[in-house]
């Protein structure tokens, strides 16, 4: 079993000066499941061209355990459902207080995906459900490296929110870039 390590931070409109100020103790928390919850060995016999007969770790590898972690720490999924269209929702991984927490192993535009979410938790009009700032862990480059192909990657998500507007996404956000020792 291997151990995620956070290699790399980048806080966007004040996210992790947000979560310091308002969080401090759920920071600490995401920050202490994401770095003690185990990981297993890599498990997919890759078919693409060019990683073909290695095995590399999928997004499952690193989903399943997380939930269970951050589900045994009280997180949970948060949804919000569109009044005049009950059955359209939109819904974040894990949420708790002010805080949502999005797992993203898939590819960029999910990340943007992802974004658009923390956006609607924001301004949401019930305080219950709204949210201060959003969390996004990723995985670094060299953890991309070293699974299938296609997910994001820290350093190109950062290269995304630098080339866009300060405000896109209008939303205080924290993302973290995890590897595997």
């Amino acid at each position: 079993m291997g151990r995620l390590v956070i290699t790399d931070t980048y806080s966007h409109m004040f996210g992790e000066a947000v979560l310091d100020s308002l969080h401090s103790s759920l920071k600490k928390e995401v920050e202490d499941i994401v770095t003690s919850t185990p990981i297993p060995q890599a498990s997919k016999q890759s078919k693409e061209k060019t990683k073909a007969g290695r095995t590399v770790w999928s997004g499952k590898d690193f989903n399943r355990p997380l939930e269970a972690s951050f589900r045994g720490q009280g997180w949970e999924r948060r949804k919000i459902y569109f009044p005049e269209q009950t059955r359209y929702y939109i819904d974040v991984d894990f949420a708790k207080d002010g805080v949502a927490v999005e797992i993203q192993f898939g590819k960029y535009a999910f990340v943007q995906h992802d974004f658009s979410k923390f956006r609607y938790l924001f301004e949401e009009g019930d305080e219950k459900r709204r949210i201060n700032v959003g969390i996004e862990v990723v995985p670094s480059a060299a953890l991309q490296k070293r699974m299938y192909t296609g997910p994001a990657n820290f350093d190109s998500v950062v290269a995304s929110l630098l080339a866009h507007a300060r405000n896109d996404p209008a939303v205080p956000v924290w993302l973290l870039a995890i590897d595997v020792k």
